[in-house]
């Protein structure tokens, strides 16, 4: 595949941060042609940072990064926003008011130096975009008169239409209501996948990173931290932190009992000490595991089951009480206390479970992340 952004060693500290960590510490990345691109991470982070980097809104203090081959960053180079190859939507939609629709779309084709265009391309252009994001219908409005979601499609139509390399959304999603943020979510990956553009995307949302990403860059005080595919960052992730932010988590910490050998595919089976009981678990991991080390296992909720009987037959079951239920439509979610320890489960409706009930709990050990510490 060819790599449309490279990133290498960048950093940057603001001047007002004083002795406080840098924004970006030293921050490493390619992004593949096409390819949807996110940093995810809490606020504070440096994901915002990096991308204003990229955008050439902010001058790093080090590093390099390339636009496909164009080096825009380095030691000895900083090309200007506007000489960059790129469309940028902001979380603030950032439409002009005093404009139309029409007119929003219209004027970075009439701003370009480059590639100048006749009022008949420019119309083509405009309405083909307009068409794409069901907004043709209300070109003559004004951008006050839309809605959010409809603002925000504006947004993005006006950076696409001048066709850019790279397309950068800084949490374009997260002003607009929990529907409209759904909905832009589907709208947004068909866009993309449709125009082929290749887009970095930054957001602290951990559904929208895992619905929309072909890839994701955890990023911790300035640093990524865990960089893959949703579902390696979310089945695999290679810390606590990471496997808290992309999803609901329980934490067990525990202590090394056994360690067994690797077999044939790669696994081993550690016997591990919880205030629960022995928890088996399948470790894929290269760590290397001594006995009566402190560990913590991570499991997802939706990876437990709920059993009304004991399984006996079965390891990794243990016997608890229901403290607490939330129907949230498509399934319920539990709270189980098992012994000193209480366990987030999610089950699928059919399950049935009520207040104070017990039940049996089984986690299945290759369900089972476990880390050092």
């Amino acid at each position: 595949m060819t790599t449309a952004i490279e990133v290498r060693n960048l950093h940057h500290r603001y001047a007002s941060a004083g002795d406080h960590p840098p924004a970006v510490g030293d921050v490493s990345f390619d992004v593949e042609e096409n390819q949807f691109f996110t940093l995810l991470g809490p606020s504070g982070c440096g994901k915002t940072t990096t991308l204003r980097c990229i955008a050439g809104l902010e001058k790093p203090d080090g590093g390099q990064i390339k636009l496909r081959d164009v080096v825009v960053v380095s030691p000895r180079a900083f090309v200007p926003t506007h000489r960059r190859d790129i469309g940028m939507v902001f979380q603030d939609y950032a439409v002009w008011p005093h404009m139309t629709v029409f007119e929003n779309v219209a004027f970075p084709l009439r701003m370009q130096s480059r590639r100048r265009l006749r009022t008949g391309a420019i119309r083509d252009k405009v309405m083909a975009m307009l068409e794409l994001i069901g907004m043709a219908q209300f070109e003559k409005r004004r951008a006050t008169q839309l809605s959010g979601g409809q603002q925000q499609r504006l947004s993005l139509a006006r950076a696409l239409v001048r066709e850019p390399e790279v397309l950068l959304l800084d949490e374009p999603l997260s002003s607009l209501d929990a529907r409209l943020r759904a909905q832009m979510r589907t709208e947004l990956r068909r866009i993309q996948r449709r125009l082929k553009v290749t887009t970095v995307f930054v957001t602290h949302d951990q559904i929208e990173a895992l619905s929309l990403s072909n890839e994701i860059a955890v990023m911790q005080d300035g640093n990524i931290v865990q960089q893959g595919r949703p579902r390696d960052l979310y089945f695999r992730p290679r810390s606590e932190f990471v496997g808290n932010l992309v999803g609901a988590a329980n934490v067990i910490a525990g202590a090394i009992d056994s360690v067994g050998d690797v077999n044939e595919n790669g696994e081993r089976r550690l016997k591990i000490q919880t205030e629960m009981g022995i928890l088996v678990c399948d470790d894929t991991s290269d760590q290397v595991w001594t006995t009566g080390a402190s560990c913590s296992v991570l499991i997802r909720p939706e990876s437990i089951l709920m059993h009304h009987s004991d399984t006996a037959d079965r390891e990794n079951v243990f016997a608890g009480r229901v403290d607490l239920g939330l129907f949230i439509g498509e399934s319920v979610e539990h709270e189980v206390a098992v012994g000193p320890i209480e366990l987030k489960v999610k089950v699928p409706t059919s399950v049935r479970f009520r207040r104070e009930d017990k039940a049996y709990i089984e986690i299945p050990s290759a369900n089972c992340v476990v880390f050092e510490g």
